[in-house]
Order: structure tokens, then C-alpha cells, then sequence
């Protein structure tokens, strides 16, 4: 057990400190509650000298440290809150940390998009230098959203986002969905040109077409040499202009489209396009969706267009695979 966890240990105790459990303290790993701590056990874990990794939940509000800065070794951050306000309290506190990787997640849905602008607008307070992965998750059970009622979250909320040149993964769950296009993904992969992952994933079947295209894949991987994960939605029925790349990309690479529009007829003219992009698709996802328009050429009972670009560019993986050995 390292010298962070250690201090943890020896330290806290369940008679003085309710909520967090010695026994809960994973060795070599971070310090978890899954109990709620009271606010004074929070209290007592901000002034720990060594704490590098913390996983905790807590509903808030979040209690006014006697003293800054807050968590001064503090370099892993998992933390799980109700309201989005209380990560907003909690980041305010940490402008001059060395945070390396942070994970937010909310129950509540933000519906409100001043509400998104004020979480991500403190997180870019943070020392851009360390940070090299950032997790927003919204975690809004479908039961509670009226289904298409509110408006997707504009790319312009997370332009702050991208004063992160040293980012590696960018992970961003929004229930109704994030509103990017081909500009503003080439954007986003010129100002993080270190992207090994970038995840922009929604709650359900969006009520809008994606406004982004394969040009978008095309940005990311001409523009992101390290990238190992894609997930976005796309139009992958917009098959006009598309640019080629000069040279695909031989890493390995996990594509993951959800539920992105392709005909069945177009199927073969994606795989093609993609492997032009990726030499080495390791993995590939994607699902008919029937509420766009509709494809006349699609059988419910067939395979789904997008299963058909899995087998064509697997197969074509493995062709080059033989041919190499």
C-alpha cells in the first residue's frame, strides 16, 4: 500500500469519521465510500496532505473548508453528486490543483444549458497542464426525461474544454445529447491534437439527424495520431465530399456510432471509406434507426446496415493480418 493510502488508513476511523469504512479502502487503489460521508468526514479528507486518489458521493451541500487549498495532493477525482451544484462548489475549490483525471457524475438532469456552462466553465479553471482525461456523465434515468423535449447542448458550452492541449480522454454523456458538427469536431481535434479517446454519447434515439458526417472521423484521425476510441453519432447517409486521408491511420482503433442513419445500400461504400481511414478497425458499432427516414431498401428481419460495415471491415482486417504473416 502506498504512502496515499496509507495516511488514509491510519488516519480515519468509522467512530470519528461516519461514512467512510477502513475496510472500504482498496489497497492500491483509491480510497471508496460507498456510503455517503458526513460533511465533517469530507471536511477532514480535504486536509490531507497525501491524498492523490479519492472515489466518493456526496449529495452537498458541500461544506466550507476552514482552510485552502483543499486536497493539495489530490490527483484522481471520481466524484458522484445529485445536483450538478455541488461538483460546481467542489471545482471552485480546486483552481491551483494538480488534477490529472477527473469524473463527474449528476443524477440530476441538466435541463437548463446555463447549468452545463457553469460546471464546464469552473472545470476549465483547473491547471491545464496535468489534466489529461475528463468524465461528465449525466446520469437522468429515461423515466424522468419527456422524450424530445428539450434541446441538444450547443458544441459552444465546451469550448472552454479545449484550452486542455494535453488532454488524452474526453468523455461527455448528455441525456438529450450534444450538438456538434464536421467544423466543430476538426475544431475540437486541432485544439487536442494528444486524443486517445473522445466519447460524445446521448440517453436514446436522438429526434434530429446528426449534423456530422465521416468528415468528422476524417478531422480526428488525421488530426489526433494517438486516437484509440471514436464515439460520436454521424449522417453516415451523407456520403458527398467526403476528403480522403493521404495516408490510414495503422493504429488500432475502436469506432463506435450508435445510433447513426446509413442505408443498407451505402454499407459497402462506408466500410471502404473507413478503411481508407483505419487500416486496423479493431472493433465496430452501430444501429439502424428507424426513426430518421425511413430506409425503403431496409428488411427489420435482415442484419442492420451498420452490422454489415462490421463484417466488411473485419473481414478486410483479417485479409491484411494473412497477408502480413
Amino acid at each position: 500500500m502506498t504512502e496515499d493510502h496509507l495516511v488514509v488508513a491510519s488516519e480515519l476511523s468509522t467512530e470519528h469519521h461516519p461514512g467512510l469504512h477502513s475496510r472500504q479502502i482498496d489497497a492500491g487503489g483509491p480510497p471508496r465510500t460507498d456510503q455517503e460521508p458526513a460533511p465533517e468526514t469530507l471536511l477532514y479528507l480535504m486536509t490531507l496532505s497525501h491524498l492523490r486518489s479519492l472515489s466518493v458521493r456526496f449529495s452537498g451541500p458541500l461544506p466550507s473548508p476552514s482552510a485552502i487549498p483543499v486536497f493539495p495532493a489530490l490527483q484522481l477525482l471520481s466524484f458522484l453528486c445529485d445536483d450538478h451544484e455541488v461538483a460546481v462548489q467542489l471545482l471552485k475549490l480546486l483552481p491551483n490543483s494538480k488534477l490529472v483525471k477527473v469524473k463527474i457524475s449528476f443524477h440530476q438532469q441538466l435541463t437548463d444549458w446555463y447549468e452545463w456552462d457553469a460546471l464546464l466553465q469552473v472545470l476549465s479553471k483547473v491547471s491545464h497542464s496535468s489534466l489529461i482525461s475528463i468524465s461528465l456523465h449525466d446520469l437522468a434515468k429515461m423515466s424522468s426525461i419527456e422524450e424530445f423535449e428539450y434541446e441538444p447542448l450547443a458544441f459552444v458550452s465546451l469550448r472552454p474544454l479545449l484550452a486542455f492541449t494535453h488532454l488524452q480522454t474526453l468523455v461527455i454523456f448528455v441525456a438529450q445529447g450534444i450538438n456538434y458538427n464536421d467544423p466543430t469536431i476538426d475544431e475540437l481535434a486541432r485544439a487536442l491534437p494528444r486524443l486517445e479517446q473522445l466519447s460524445f454519447d446521448h440517453a436514446a434515439t436522438l429526434a434530429y439527424r446528426p449534423n456530422a458526417t465521416l468528415a468528422s472521423i476524417v478531422s480526428i484521425a488525421a488530426l489526433c495520431a494517438n486516437i484509440k476510441l471514436i464515439q460520436l453519432t454521424i449522417d453516415a447517409t451523407k456520403l458527398d465530399a467526403i476528403p480522403c486521408p493521404a495516408v490510414a491511420r495503422n493504429n488500432p482503433v475502436d469506432l463506435q456510432f450508435g445510433y447513426s442513419p446509413l442505408k443498407k445500400r451505402d454499407a459497402s461504400s462506408v466500410a471502404s471509406m473507413l478503411r481508407g481511414i483505419f487500416s486496423h478497425i479493431s472493433c465496430l458499432h452501430g444501429f439502424y434507426v428507424p426513426t430518421y427516414d425511413v430506409d425503403p431498401s431496409f428488411d427489420p428481419d435482415d442484419d442492420s446496415p451498420w452490422f454489415k460495415v462490421g463484417q466488411l471491415t473485419m473481414h478486410e482486417n483479417l485479409k491484411l493480418r494473412n497477408r502480413r504473416y
